[in-house]
């Protein structure tokens, strides 16, 4: 499955952001899940996504 993106929070890491977006996309429990890749953008306008296209697979 793919998921657009969202943003990364102050003090945050990519994966804590990125779990944090699906679960709130979602609903889904995520504690199970491997995240296979993520696309960052090299030049992040102001106001935009910062984590785009998140490739997630459950593992259970």
């Amino acid at each position: 499955m793919v998921l657009s993106g969202g943003f990364v929070r102050m003090g945050e890491t990519i994966k804590e952001a990125v779990m944090r977006e699906v679960k709130e996309e979602t609903y889904l429990d995520v504690s199970t899940w491997i995240i296979y890749w993520v696309f960052i953008p090299i030049l992040i306008p102001k106001r935009s996504h910062c984590v785009h296209n998140i490739y997630w697979k459950s593992i259970t």
